[in-house]
């Protein structure tokens, strides 16, 4: 039995998640470690497939960013704080548009979720990290589809899988919630406002306030 095979539950059969689904989870949840070396053989025993769907969903990852090829090696991309910069250059660009087309476009249903979503982050349980980072992701990708431009809401799901690789939330940073929240009501009025220019610099405030937390969380060996 191979090691990948045994990490992840053995010869359990894969079910209905695809080989690049079931391989994009245990890069995301951590069974795959940074660095990793991923053979054919092995993700093919773990998958219950051939080599050939494996090989198409390598490519995929490839693509994602979420694993490299060196030569006929493929390894789970690694983390750096280059990566760092590079996904939150990119998000702050991205997330600051979107926070502008929202401002422009959103409709009264986009609205009542965006003040939902936004209450429901004041609420959210402190003591419980994944709360905070779920009640983050749902206001964000509510701001996100108060756009209705689905070339921009794809492009931030997939840079949002960079972000999945590092498990450790900045919200729990001490102080990063509450000024988190803060920026939410300021990106939130600014879009409700139909104020694209306060809108885009509220979102590029809270994006880059994120980026150095999650930089000094490196630092600290947190992430």
């Amino acid at each position: 039995m191979s090691s990948q095979q045994s990490s992840v539950g053995g010869g359990a059969p894969a079910g209905a998640m695809s080989p690049y689904d079931r391989i994009k989870k245990a890069i995301i949840d951590g069974t795959f470690q940074p660095g990793e070396v991923l053979t054919e053989a092995g993700l093919s025993e773990l998958c219950g497939v051939s080599r050939t769907p494996v090989r198409e969903a390598l490519g995929r990852l490839e693509q994602d960013g979420l694993v490299t090829r060196t030569g006929r090696a493929v390894a789970v991309t690694v983390r750096t704080p280059e990566e760092i910069l590079d996904i939150y250059e990119t998000r702050v660009a991205l997330e600051a548009t979107a926070a502008r087309m929202a401002a422009e476009r959103h409709g009264v249903l986009d609205r009542v979720r965006l003040e939902r979503l936004a209450a429901a982050a004041e609420g959210a349980d402190r003591s419980d990290g994944e709360a905070m980072a779920r009640a983050n992701r749902e206001f964000h990708r509510a701001v996100w589809q108060a756009t209705h431009n689905l070339s921009l809401i794809d492009l931030l799901d997939r840079l949002h899988l960079h972000l999945l690789r590092y498990p450790v939330t900045t919200l729990t940073a001490p102080g990063r919630w509450e000024r988190a929240l803060a920026e939410h009501r300021a990106l939130l009025a600014a879009v409700l406002d139909r104020d694209p220019v306060r809108a885009g610099e509220a979102a590029e405030e809270h994006f880059r306030a994120a980026r150095d937390v999650r930089l000094a969380m490196w630092e600290e060996g947190l992430t």
